[in-house]
């Protein structure tokens, strides 16, 4: 019977369709760091000051072993995949069986076919990808400090996986089906220049080019109120080539992949004179 362990949102185990009961959220904790260190040995010690950070109680390890057969009685015929020795434990997962592992390759495999210019294989494994998330990862232990650095360093990958997928919609001509999703993802990262940056090409190629300088301006205003600083050389370059109607923003694949490239844009805009508004 294979076991599923989730973590990209509340943390999950799954057997035969079923999700499982977890108990406490201390037993949860514990299931959670094994699982962030799935494959390496965590000492006794280790978990008993990160279970009990700020005082430790005279039973803690007699504790320790409750949870850990608690946890074991969770995975049934599986319990064996949770190792123990003199010093400590080790939870051992398959290939895919964590979700944030199965995220990790599929979105590897998306941007290789990115590099290898195949959007619609990169569109399918990055798909595939992002639907394994449903909320923010280890959402329940957000406030602990095992779990904040997975936690941010798993969001950050999702960010930039949304980013790969939306790279690949450009590229399959989807530029107006993707500008509700980047319009709520700058507002949701307005620091994230490239999002911004896809979301001036999406506007552009959709025929909106006063809308896609708009878009530039909003994006400086959160730079300069929020940081400080100035939008990057990539953003400044994509508000200048929509001002000067570069023809290649114009172009991109058909959708079959196949095929001369194809203007995606119409052709009747006139060109816009650069002001000191703009």
């Amino acid at each position: 019977m294979a076991t599923e362990f989730r973590i990209l949102g509340e943390l999950q185990v799954v057997q035969a369709g079923q999700t499982r009961d977890l108990g406490s959220l201390r037993q949860r904790g514990l299931l959670a760091r094994l699982l962030i260190r799935a494959g390496q040995p965590v000492t006794t010690d280790r978990l008993i000051e990160e279970l009990w950070p700020e005082e430790v109680p005279d039973k803690a390890r007699h504790t320790l072993h409750v949870y850990i057969s608690r946890v074991r009685a969770v995975l049934g015929d599986d319990r064996d995949r949770l190792k123990s020795d003199t010093t400590g434990y080790r939870l051992r997962i398959e290939r895919d069986g964590l979700d944030s592992t199965r995220f990790e390759r599929l979105t590897s495999e998306g941007r290789a076919a990115l590099a290898d210019d195949r959007p619609e294989a990169a569109d399918d494994a990055l798909a595939a990808a992002l639907s394994l998330w449903r909320g923010p990862a280890l959402v329940e232990f957000a406030d602990e400090p095992f779990a904040e650095a997975e936690a941010t360093r798993l969001d950050q990958l999702r960010l930039v996986a949304q980013e790969d997928r939306v790279r690949a919609g450009l590229a399959l001509g989807r530029h107006a089906e993707l500008l509700e999703q980047l319009r709520a993802l700058t507002l949701e990262q307005p620091f994230r220049e490239a999002l911004w940056e896809q979301y001036m090409l999406a506007l552009y190629r959709s025929g909106r080019q006063a809308e896609a300088l708009q878009a530039f301006g909003e994006a400086r205003v959160h730079l300069a109120d929020e940081l400080g600083i100035e939008p990057g050389p990539a953003l400044k370059r994509m508000e200048q080539r929509v001002l000067a109607q570069d023809p290649e923003l114009d172009l991109a694949p058909p959708r079959d992949g196949v095929g001369s490239p194809v203007p995606v844009r119409p052709r009747h805009n006139l060109p816009l004179q650069r002001t000191t508004f703009v």
